[in-house]
């Protein structure tokens, strides 16, 4: 059997990789080519197919996982650089059989390999939601032990370990914020959150000040707030995680120097009595045919995945069902190369407010 591939063959060959890789929500299989032996799988992988630990598929044939294997043969012999969806069966233990849809790639040149990504579509929520609960405990002890590191708790560091710790500390930040929107799709999530009701403009000037924080500057960040204390039947920290997945989605494709506007308005006339906040940006923008798409999990939009090849389309999804789950309502507008908003419709907790007499 091929020995597992190193840096840009699809394994990681860093610590931070590894450590995305090995966390990652999205169930991953490495294949060697053209044996089609399974090289290495993740956490999420193993755990679908219900092994106990990833190296327990290590050494198998493909055609022991994947049903027919021929469905990801030809995808393996035309090398493409990015797969697309494929409905696939696979074999857990017990003798079961799994349909997914699957993405497939080949990666590396001299000794090439093929990156088999799972998207679950009948692994329902509550089981996306009990892994987040798995990853988060052992990613909560890999953030502090690099906290310990960062800071010289245990001596100090070398200008490279320092490099070396800044890099895996920004990969468990993003795999932190993958578990969080993994939390999210929690379909009892009404009744685990705590406390029913948010003060919007507080929740919103709070989260915006933390994304300015860490922007440095880079973008114009704008807020119009309401200027009054209105609360929603939303509890605050999920206002707070639905408005931070947002904001980051801003920055992150909109460049430098581009403008993100954050807005909240009561709008007068409306009997069902709603809060409207909005986070409107400057950025690259989402085509039309998929603005209902980008809220399904494990999808993204097209023009975003050259500026975050790594993100698993989770966040989205999860702002949705959030929202969604308490009641309230997402719309999304976008054009490419105009920007994107985003609207959030969240119903007040309480009486409307009185329409203006003039």
């Amino acid at each position: 059997m091929a020995a597992p591939p190193g840096d840009g063959s699809g394994q990681p060959s860093d610590p931070a990789r590894r450590a995305a890789f090995d966390l990652s929500p999205v169930p991953t299989a490495i294949l060697s080519l053209p044996d089609l032996q399974v090289v290495e799988v993740n956490a999420a992988f193993a755990t679908l197919l219900g092994r106990r630990r990833p190296t327990d598929l290590v050494g198998e044939p493909a055609s022991a996982l994947v049903d027919p294997v021929d469905v990801v043969v030809p995808r393996a012999r035309r090398a493409p650089s990015v797969g697309r969806s494929r409905r696939v069966r696979l074999r857990p233990a017990g003798g079961t059989v799994l349909v997914v849809d699957a993405t497939m790639s080949r990666v590396g040149v001299d000794e090439p390999f093929l990156v088999l990504h799972v998207l679950p579509e009948r692994v329902g929520t509550g089981a996306l939601y009990d892994l987040g609960q798995e990853l988060s405990n052992p990613l909560t002890s890999v953030v502090g032990s690099l906290e310990l590191l960062a800071d010289g708790e245990l001596g100090p560091l070398t200008a490279d370990q320092a490099r070396m710790v800044a890099a895996a500390s920004r990969n468990a930040a993003r795999l932190a914020a993958m578990t969080e929107n993994l939390l999210s799709l929690d379909p009892e999530g009404v009744s685990r959150a705590h406390g029913r009701t948010a003060d919007v403009d507080a929740v919103v000037q709070e989260t915006v000040r933390r994304a300015e924080e860490a922007d440095r500057g880079r973008h114009v960040v704008e807020v119009r707030p309401l200027g009054r204390r209105v609360l929603v039947d939303l509890p605050e920290d999920r206002l707070a995680r639905v408005l931070t997945e947002l904001l980051e989605n801003a920055v992150t494709y909109t460049p430098a120097g581009g403008h993100v506007l954050v807005t909240t308005v009561e709008p007068n006339g409306d009997a069902r009595g709603v809060v409207e906040v909005s986070v409107t940006d400057t950025g690259v923008g989402i085509p039309r045919a998929e603005h209902e798409l980008v809220f399904e999990r494990f999808t993204r939009a097209s023009t975003g995945t050259m500026l975050r090849p790594n993100a698993a389309g989770l966040g989205l999804a999860a702002v949705r069902r959030c929202v969604e789950g308490f009641g309230g309502e997402v719309y999304l507008d976008s054009a490419v190369g105009v920007g994107s908003r985003f609207l959030l419709r969240l119903p007040r907790s309480g009486p409307a407010a009185a329409p203006d007499q003039g």
